[in-house]
């Protein structure tokens, strides 16, 4: 695909998708004659040329159904796409005729009834032996049949966002061939039996642990093929902890991404432990999240250097105690968000040495003992998160100060919100500007007694500025001296009830200002006309 892509056969587009250029587009048609048809509507289907059509796609149509009259003129069809509208309700689309298409489309290798209102598959599906490629993701599918087993040559089942879906046919480990089931967004209760037979599978999207057998999680540790995402849930059904034997996870060194939720509380906080230091997963991984987890402490092998490809670390727990420093030795860390009850750090003493060398976004959720005295000191020059480009702080009470004393000369982004106890962001100091030298944009919300940026006021860098249902920092408005900033473009204002009179006070706003919004304000009985007059820059 990358020298696809260096050719410029295929161009990268917005979400990591993948587009082709329209001079390419059309001369792959020209070079594929009659063989492939793409069609803007089903109305079009008169058009099949019957001998020669092998691959078919045509966008839905809203108002008509998919009859498909001349299907039956083109047997040899190998693919049937049926590709969704944008911006339209998924199960509010084309009904789709399978009993013409199954009865008719026994040469298919590719068919995509994705997005489509299909709310079963007949039986008959198993007629299309050849089968390689199903995709029937975001459909009020109920079940699949039977019948779908003897589809021994397909490669690829789509089941993504089927929302009325919870069991997968007994007989699924017959599918030998398969390489990818996607099951994302599906409400799955269990795993079919013997999944372990699927020894080809590359990609399994999610493994749901069954509430009346744990012990069927110990099927993983034969699909050492994986790649890409796993999502392992309801780990809290895992009653014997032999069950996950050590290595399930450890040799699969494909997966980059593994997702371990618990959704319940297990027996206890030390067989939770054990069960997720059992899925220690292989040293490639580069995104880890762990959700739910009611253990008070970590395993070693989630904080241990040898995970250098760690990118990415989400972690919500009810119980840990965490301390921060102890991922400092993630050397390739990039994003870092953490959701516990108490944070501590037990590393004061210690040289820190530059941790966290390139860590670019830090959230901390619901902390209610956050303590930054391990680098609260006098010297400035503190290297302790020197490529962070975003802080968020949510949720974290018996927090008077936002930020420690520390130079952030990447930082670009703060996000503030519900920290009750919070006073200032900005620790005191001599100077508010040179810490901050790229800081861009501030939202603070619902804090309710904080009452200042802090005592020097806001960096002069800033150019965006957020204020929601935060009264006392509102009331000591006139102290925000937003005079100094010479970047400050844009300011939002919500839920302030301390603006009672008028707003804005004369000189409160600075002359660069470029855009106001004032929004749920419900006390606010004025504009004062005298506070706009400086506002040239205003539009």
């Amino acid at each position: 695909m990358s020298a696809l892509i260096s050719r410029s056969f295929f161009q990268r587009s917005r979400h990591y998708s993948l587009s082709m250029h329209d001079v390419m587009h059309d001369l792959a048609m020209y070079v594929s004659g009659q063989c492939c048809s793409i069609y803007d509507s089903c109305n079009d289907f008169h058009k099949l040329n019957g001998s020669k059509t092998r691959h078919l796609s045509y966008m839905k149509d809203l108002k008509d159904t998919v009859e498909f009259d001349n299907f039956s003129r083109v047997k040899d069809l190998r693919t049937l796409l049926a590709l969704p509208l944008r911006d339209t309700n998924p199960w509010q689309q084309t009904q789709l005729k399978l009993e013409i298409v199954l009865k008719d489309g026994g040469c298919l290798r590719s068919l995509s009834l994705s997005a489509s209102c299909i709310t079963d598959l007949p039986d008959s599906i198993g007629n299309l032996k050849h089968l390689r490629y199903l995709d029937v993701s975001r459909t009020k599918v109920k079940e699949l049949p039977h019948s779908v087993c003897g589809l021994y040559n397909l490669e690829t089942l789509l089941l993504s966002s089927c929302i009325n879906l919870t069991q997968l046919p007994t007989n699924m480990s017959k599918l030998i061939n398969l390489r990818h089931l996607m099951t994302r967004g599906t409400p799955l209760k269990e795993m079919p039996p013997k999944i372990c037979n699927m020894i080809n599978l590359q990609r399994l999207s999610d493994f749901v642990v069954c509430k009346n057998d744990g012990s069927r999680i110990k099927e993983l540790g034969k699909l050492d093929n994986l790649h890409g995402r796993l999502e392992i849930s309801g780990l809290e059904h895992v009653r014997e902890v032999r069950d996950v034997s050590e290595g399930i996870l450890k040799n699969k060194k494909y997966l980059n991404k593994l997702i371990l939720l618990w959704n319940g509380v297990a027996d206890s906080s030390t067989k939770e432990r054990e069960v997720l230091d059992a899925l220690q997963p292989h040293v490639n991984l580069k995104v880890l999240k762990i959700r739910d987890y009611n253990g008070t402490s970590l395993p070693d092998w989630v904080t241990h250097p040898s995970y250098c490809n760690l990118k990415k670390v989400d972690l919500h727990c009810r119980n840990l105690c965490l301390s921060l420093l102890s991922f400092r030795l993630l050397s390739s860390l990039i994003d870092f968000r953490v959701s516990c009850l108490d944070m501590h750090d037990e590393f004061r003493s210690m040289s820190l040495n530059k941790p966290f060398p390139f860590l670019a976004r830090l959230e901390l959720h619901d902390t209610d003992m956050l303590d930054w005295s391990f680098i609260n000191t006098s010297d400035q020059r503190c290297e302790i998160f020197q490529c962070l480009k975003q802080f968020d702080l949510v949720s974290c009470g018996k927090l008077s100060v936002a930020l420690p004393i520390c130079n952030f000369p990447s930082l670009k982004i703060i996000n503030i919100a519900s920290c009750d106890d919070l006073v200032t962001i900005f620790p005191t100091s001599t100077h508010i500007d040179s810490p901050y030298p790229s800081l861009k944009m501030l939202n603070t919300m619902h804090c309710s007694r904080l009452e200042t940026f802090s005592e020097m006021g806001l960096p002069f860098t800033l150019q965006f500025l957020r204020i929601a249902s935060c009264d006392k920092l509102m009331e000591n408005r006139m102290k925000w001296n937003l005079q100094r900033l010479p970047s400050l473009n844009s300011l939002e204002l919500w839920h302030c009830e301390e603006m009672v009179d008028s707003f804005p006070e004369e000189w409160l706003l600075p002359p660069s200002l470029r855009r106001l919004k004032i929004f749920e304000c419900n006390n606010l009985k004025a504009l004062n006309s005298k506070g706009f007059q400086h506002l040239t820059s205003l539009r």
